[in-house]
């Protein structure tokens, strides 16, 4: 599985998965926040637009900590990495 911590405030505030096409947001509770194709999750990663979680916090990755959010190489992976035998160009 392609997985990425996003936020992490000692834990995961909110993570990844990659699923086929889509990327899956899920919270700390384990709960989906959102599902996105790769174009709506760099908008995100960019500050475009905000997502909430489960108990109604808003996150913009571009207004949390510089130490908590994902660096933008392990983004890079997490999208471009083969997922599932798969290799996506």
């Amino acid at each position: 599985m392609n997985r990425i911590s996003l936020i992490n405030y000692e834990g995961d505030c909110l993570w990844a998965k990659r699923e086929g096409e889509e990327i899956v947001i899920y919270d700390q509770w384990d709960s989906i926040v959102d599902i996105l194709n790769a174009e709506k999750f760099l908008d995100w990663v960019d500050g475009k637009f905000e997502l909430s979680d489960s108990e109604g916090k808003k996150w913009v990755f571009q207004k949390e900590a510089l130490d908590a959010r994902a660096k933008f190489k392990e983004i890079f992976f997490f999208l471009t990495k083969e997922n599932n035998g798969n290799k996506h160009s």
